[in-house]
C-alpha cells in the first residue's frame, strides 16, 4: 500500500545539512514505493489561521507520515519550525482517534 509522505523543511537553507537529510528520507520513502512531497516553510508566509497554514495544515491531514527537519540552535529547533508549530498545533499536536489509528498503521 503506497503512503503519503510529506517533508517539512524549517529552515530557510535549501541546501544545508538539514535539507540534504530531509531529502535523503525522502528518496528513501520514494524509492520504497511511496509518494512523497516536501513543503519549504521559508517559501511561506506563515500566520496563524491564515491561507498558508491553512492548506499546510489540509497537507498534513491527507499525509500518512509527516518528517520534519529543522536545525537546532543553542538546544533548541529553529524560529521558522518553532513558528510553524506554534500556528499549527492544534492540527500537528492532535491526539484525536484519527492520528493514533496512523500512528499505528506506520
Amino acid at each position: 500500500m503506497v503512503k503519503k509522505v510529506i517533508g517539512i523543511l524549517g529552515t530557510t537553507n535549501k541546501e544545508g545539512l538539514t535539507a540534504e537529510m530531509l531529502h535523503a528520507v525522502l528518496d528513501g520513502a520514494a524509492e520504497a514505493g511511496n509518494e512523497v512531497d516536501c513543503i519549504y516553510l521559508a517559501d511561506h508566509d506563515v500566520k496563524m489561521n491564515g491561507p498558508v497554514i491553512n492548506k499546510i495544515s489540509r497537507q498534513i491531514e491527507d499525509a500518512d507520515c509527516i518528517v520534519l527537519a529543522a536545525p537546532t540552535y543553542w538546544g533548541g529547533i529553529s524560529g521558522l519550525a518553532k513558528n510553524f508549530f506554534r500556528c499549527n498545533a492544534a492540527e500537528v499536536c492532535s491526539d484525536d482517534e484519527k492520528r493514533r489509528r496512523q500512528a499505528d498503521a506506520l
